[in-house]
């Protein structure tokens, strides 16, 4: 076995043995594999980054390149043209705003005119209010004036539909004495036949048509002087156009007047 002599740590001298010496040749030999193992995994990291670089500055390269490529004033070209796109686009959002404001007045003149308008309907239809009312109630004025008109009409037409022909004698002779009073002119009826006589006594009436047809069955005795005798219900009474109306009284006593009547109706 091989000793050596190598100083302790107070300066004295120790012995060590060739196996430890070759224990502790080991150790480092040991740390320094992993030192390199370490150093190398570094480098592959560093070499990787490295080739990363390289291709960005590949990348770069080609682009300049294509710069490089491009004819001098292209980019100046499309500026300009965008500067006359833009241009046009200024002055055709110009021309929509000035048309819109002239849009913009018009509605407003449109809409003042519109107020006028309407307020000049409205005074209208006031007076056409006022108007109509007025003319609502001159109606219902007239209305009712139509409808007294239309009553008195009606008793006229009644008072029409009703005539009757009278006849008289002043100081009546006596005997019997016919007078012929009327032509009818119409068609109509004998609704009754009075007679009167003023002063005197005994007088009898009657009244006949076309001389031979009389309308009392029984002369009309006048008993009460100064008043109206009617008889019965009078015969023979239609009448047409051309039918003559005769008087007939017999006068006994010395009357100063005798009279006659007979009432007719139209159909």
């Amino acid at each position: 076995m091989i000793y050596y002599n190598i100083p302790g740590p107070k300066g004295d001298a120790g012995d060590v043995t060739s196996a430890q010496l070759q224990g502790v040749s080991a150790q480092a030999a040991s740390a320094l594999s992993q030192e390199i193992s370490v150093r190398a995994a570094a480098d592959n990291v560093l070499s990787q980054a490295i080739s990363v670089l390289s291709q960005k500055v590949s990348v770069l390269s080609q682009k300049i390149s294509v710069l490089e490529a491009t004819p001098p004033g292209s980019a100046s070209v499309t500026s300009q043209e965008m500067s006359v796109a833009d241009a046009a686009l200024s002055v055709r959002i110009d021309t929509q705003s000035q048309t819109i404001s002239v849009l913009s007045q018009a509605i407003s003149v449109l809409s003042q005119a519109h107020s006028v308008l309407s307020q000049a309907t409205s005074v209208v239809d006031a007076a056409l209010s006022v108007r109509i009312d007025s003319q609502s109630q001159a109606i219902s004025v007239l209305s009712q004036s139509l409808s007294v008109v239309s009553q008195k009409i009606s008793v006229l037409s009644s008072l029409v539909s009703i005539f009757n022909v009278t006849g008289n004698i002043l100081s009546a002779p006596a005997g019997a004495t016919n007078v012929f009073l009327w032509r009818a002119v119409m068609s109509c009826t004998v609704v009754n036949v009075y007679g009167l006589r003023v002063g005197g006594t005994s007088v009898v009436v009657n009244a006949r048509k076309n001389g031979v047809s009389s309308h009392q069955t029984t002369d009309i005795n006048l008993v009460s002087a100064s008043e109206w005798t009617t008889g019965a219900a009078p015969i023979n009474t239609a009448y047409v156009p051309g039918d003559r109306l005769e008087m007939m009284i017999s006068v006994t006593g010395t009357p100063s007047q005798v009279a006659v009547q007979v009432d007719f109706s139209r159909p």
